[in-house]
């Protein structure tokens, strides 16, 4: 990876907390990289055993990282900051370094071992949305494991927000970009002795930026060919498993390849209930071989194009006065046919 480098985000590895549980080359059996959801961190205890069954008992290194502005990549000076996200492509980029920096570790000779990407949550949003703007580094990667994926987050939204929903949508980006803080939506209770997990309301921009990666991972599925394991709860309120189903059968995953878990009235916060499947799947996985040893010439050229994000909310922007218009419009043709129907 030559150019990695010359990226400009090759720093933010510099900017948020991460640690590896590292094996020495010769036994490493695989490597994982590990990602919690939206208002989590990678110290919480379900992510913590799922480390402890990877490193102790199937001799993976292991690969941890908070996403900015969440656990301990977040300045305790700034608490108010704890659980923003001002951009998605950070996500994205976070996913993306913390990829490079487990597929360059040198392997042992003869060996091959697995590298596996795990995310629950907003964290798995974060890897579909990758591995979707970034195709081509699928081949490298053993498989992914993507627990309680958000694609439908709007029931989310706080009572008046959905009451008002067709006013606010198509100023609601606008809203967003100079009000970040309102918040619009509620989440549901965590650990609240835990003093490291955001613990306010969804805040405008947050739900904007999350909202627009959903759409954009649900239009890009049929980009997703690697082996993959969706995991979700039946009765999961935060992110409805409808669109899981959808997301499934959509990617162009081989059949043999992909697997889709559901549990029966657990909560939204699946990975303590699934340690023992992706263990199962991920030693099934392991023992292919079928993935492309990683070769450090000329990935970047492949994989690291990223937008930024300047550049994004110039289209964002170019694109609000069209997309207001559009809606106000068919506000205002129902309104004269409901006017019209009463005559």
């Amino acid at each position: 990876m030559r150019h990695f480098k010359k990226d400009r985000f090759k720093n933010l590895l510099f900017r948020v907390a991460h640690k590896s549980f590292y094996l020495p080359v010769d036994f490493t059996e695989g490597r994982a990289a590990i990602f919690h959801g939206y208002t989590g961190h990678s110290g919480q205890p379900a992510i913590r055993h799922l480390t402890d069954i990877l490193y102790e008992k199937m001799n993976f290194t292991v690969f941890l990282i908070d996403f900015p502005y969440h656990g301990k990549s977040n300045d305790p000076k700034k608490p108010s900051d704890l659980g923003k996200v001002s951009s998605f492509l950070r996500w994205i980029h976070t996913v993306h370094v913390s990829t490079y920096q487990v597929l360059k570790l040198r392997s042992g000779e003869g060996k091959q071992p697995g590298f596996f990407l795990i995310g629950e949550s907003a964290g798995a949003l974060g890897i579909i949305r990758f591995l979707q703007v970034h195709p081509d580094i699928q081949k490298y990667l053993a498989g992914v494991v993507i627990l309680a994926i958000p694609l439908e987050v709007d029931q989310n939204a706080s009572k008046w927000v959905q009451k008002h929903k067709r006013l606010l949508e198509p100023v609601f980006s606008f809203l967003a970009m100079f009000f970040p803080n309102i918040p619009v939506g509620n989440l549901p209770e965590g650990d609240k002795a835990d003093t490291l997990e955001y613990h306010g309301r969804v805040r405008a921009r947050t739900a904007i930026e999350i909202r627009n990666a959903v759409f954009e991972a649900r239009r890009a599925m049929g980009k997703i060919k690697v082996p993959i394991l969706f995991i979700h709860s039946d009765s999961d309120g935060v992110a409805l498993p409808e669109q899981v189903e959808v997301a499934f059968r959509s990617v162009e995953t081989p059949e043999d390849k992909k697997e889709f878990i559901v549990y029966r009235g657990v909560p939204h916060r699946v990975l303590s209930y699934a340690l023992k499947d992706i263990e199962r799947w991920i030693e099934k996985r392991n023992e292919t071989k079928d993935w492309v040893p990683f070769q450090q010439e000329g990935v970047v050229n492949e994989t690291v194009k990223l937008s930024s994000k300047w550049v994004l909310a110039l289209k964002e922007t170019l694109m609000f006065i069209p997309r207001v218009l559009l809606h106000w419009g068919k506000s205002f043709v129902d309104l004269y046919e409901r006017i019209v129907q009463k005559k």
